[in-house]
């Protein structure tokens, strides 16, 4: 393949796959992004692959009918460093693509964030930061329909401006992180990209609902409820869980089952309104009304003050110029509230956080303080 990083080629047979391959097997990096469709269905449709090494850049079109297995084998080759930008949505798509086993890869976004560069401004802010690179992102093509055949010009040239200056950015973020002494952190955070099973594609348990700020407990476990309901649906018929049932109705739902209001009517047919009553009926038969003037225990008997942890955090993500969500994430907080001698904190976090298990777990606590 002839191509440069200035002039990417548009791959549609096998041949052109294989001699790809064969040409990126020279080389010890490779950047990787992938263009999708997830607007009409419940699973994203892979579309194009995009792939630069430093002999060239090509686009794969994923919708041609090619055997991605040449890929995959280099995707998989540990003495190669596959280089992507917020790729976790990437690594998903290639491994229920066949992508089952992955070289060790680097996030050029999670790995500016230990330099104190925040996920934000996309790939070009990135670019503009360390290579002093203006890139022209157009949302309009970002959100074009990427399996319409053909694809335009400018589709092409936003998808290989997606890879385009990746390594590049790779090579001077490695470069600070190892002035800084950060790479091994950055390294080890990278690992958990690698694992298969984080990409196995099980029942969502967890959901975003536009709605009300302040909820009954009896309302948020129908709302979580419905969402499961409504979860199972979509992908049973492919389509987007908003196009089942958007959050208003959702919410119109939930409170109306609240209120003890039958038969619930989900615009969708008895049959529906018939299963979303059925998955709703153990919510509702084990709520309990809370006798007047009892407290509502949430188990946060907490042995260290939460707000004193937070505060430790945001001076100590402050002294090393990250983000605080970087280093701990608030589920972590809170199990170090409640058990300080039993540590949430691996890796290089745990070196972190050393000096917080000198200053709390070490001491004897007579009995917990009040719950905030």
């Amino acid at each position: 393949m002839n191509a440069s990083p200035q002039d990417p080629t548009l791959i549609q047979d096998q041949a052109a796959l294989d001699q790809l391959c064969a040409s990126a097997a020279a080389f010890n990096v490779l950047a990787l992004d992938t263009e999708f469709e997830n607007q009409k269905t419940y699973w994203p449709r892979l579309a194009l692959i995009q792939v630069a090494h430093p002999g060239g850049l090509a686009l794969i079109d994923a919708l041609a009918g090619l055997d991605l297995h040449p890929l995959f084998e280099l995707l998989a080759d540990p003495s190669r460093v596959i280089v992507l930008y917020a790729g976790q949505a990437d690594i998903e798509l290639l491994y229920h693509a066949g992508a089952w086993a992955w070289a060790p890869v680097f996030d050029v976004q999670l790995g500016a964030r230990f330099l104190g560069v925040p996920p934000k401004g996309g790939l070009g802010g990135l670019a503009r930061l360390f290579l002093g690179v203006e890139m022209n992102k157009s949302a309009s093509v970002q959100r074009s329909d990427w399996c319409q055949r053909p694809l335009s010009p400018r589709q092409l040239g936003y998808a290989a401006d997606d890879v385009r200056h990746l390594i590049a950015v790779y090579e001077r973020v490695v470069a600070v992180l190892n002035e800084s002494r950060r790479a091994a952190w950055a390294w080890e955070e990278m690992t958990t990209m690698e694992s298969p099973a984080q990409y196995a594609r099980g029942p969502q348990t967890r959901f975003r609902v536009r709605g009300p700020k302040h909820r009954t407990p009896l309302n948020k476990a129908l709302v979580h409820e419905i969402c499961v309901w409504r979860d199972a649906l979509a992908r049973l018929e492919d389509r987007p869980a908003r196009f089942i049932l958007d959050d208003r109705d959702l919410n119109r739902l939930a409170a109306a089952a609240e209120r003890g209001e039958a038969p619930l009517e989900t615009g969708l047919g008895p049959q529906a309104d018939a299963s979303l009553s059925a998955a709703l009926r153990p919510t509702l038969r084990g709520a309990r009304p809370k006798a007047k003037g009892q407290r509502r225990d949430d188990g946060r008997a907490y042995l260290v003050d939460l707000d004193l942890l937070k505060q430790a955090l945001h001076d100590k993500a402050e002294a090393l110029g990250v983000e605080a969500t970087l280093l701990a994430t608030h589920d972590q907080l809170k199990s170090f509230a409640k058990h300080p001698r039993e540590s949430p904190f691996t890796g290089w976090r745990a070196m972190i956080f050393a000096d917080w298990h000198a200053r709390w777990a070490s001491k004897p606590i007579a009995s917990p303080p009040p719950s905030i």
